[in-house]
């Protein structure tokens, strides 16, 4: 198995507190990447 796939099978048989947390990365992942993508450096 792969990694997407035992992240998939981690997520079904896990509880609510293992699902928050795949929550709070793949949000904190979003995030990230808007705001690398959309920020002005200023010099």
């Amino acid at each position: 198995m792969n990694i997407l796939d035992d992240l998939k099978s981690q997520y079904k048989l896990g509880g609510i507190a293992h699902r928050l947390i795949y929550w709070n990365v793949a949000c904190f992942l979003v995030s990230l990447v808007f705001f690398y993508q959309f920020s002005v450096v200023i010099v």
